[in-house]
């Protein structure tokens, strides 16, 4: 097994000593932290549903002032309908 060092700043040291004192086990913390940071960003997008991966890439777009506008894209007619008209009030 494997030892690693880490640097603490001086209030992470405080925070250690607390967990020490009221029984915690640092080692699990640490193993735990390791593990979900590997699955956050390691493991292959593969092994994720493709609806997952969706969901995280639009939670990481903000949603500024242009907003999408217009019809779902799942409703085909609408979205025709829709593109026509924006088409037709640019070019008279």
């Amino acid at each position: 097994m494997a030892l690693v060092n880490v640097k603490l700043q001086p209030e992470d040291v405080e925070r250690v000593r607390a967990l020490r004192e009221s029984g915690v086990s640092l080692s699990g913390i640490v193993r735990a932290a390791i593990r979900a940071e590997y699955d956050r960003r390691v493991r292959p997008s593969a092994t994720r549903r493709p609806s997952q991966v969706v969901a995280a890439l639009l939670a990481s777009i903000p949603a500024g002032p242009r907003a999408r506008t217009g019809p779902p894209a799942s409703d085909r007619r609408a979205v025709r309908a829709y593109v026509v008209a924006k088409l037709k009030r640019r070019h008279p």
